[in-house]
């Protein structure tokens, strides 16, 4: 990962629209673009890129287990919400030793 950009602003401040539109602005532009929310109290990423019904995919790697990242739009998808994170739980045993690439 090269550049690295964070939003921030209290609620209503439109910090999803700005994200969701610049991500979708640089992946057309040929950037590789990954997307990480850590709303737990308002997860709609997959909502705003139609993967409300998609689940996270937990894979088996040499250094254990690790969850693939949703692609929609040509973005990827770190989805770091309740939602994701329940799905995650219920498929993966992750100890506080584990690293998770």
């Amino acid at each position: 990962m090269r550049t690295t950009l964070a939003i921030a602003s209290g609620k209503g401040g439109g910090k999803l629209t700005t994200v969701v539109q610049l991500a979708i602005a640089l992946t057309r532009t040929g950037a590789s673009v990954g997307l990480l929310s850590a709303d737990i109290y308002g997860p709609n990423v997959p909502q705003r890129l139609g993967l409300e019904q998609a689940q996270a995919e937990v894979v088996e790697t040499q250094n254990g287990q690790r969850f693939v990242p949703l692609k929609a739009h040509g973005i990827f998808n770190y989805l770091l919400s309740s939602k994701s994170i329940g799905s995650l739980k219920s498929r993966a045993r992750f100890n506080s030793r584990q690293k998770i690439n």
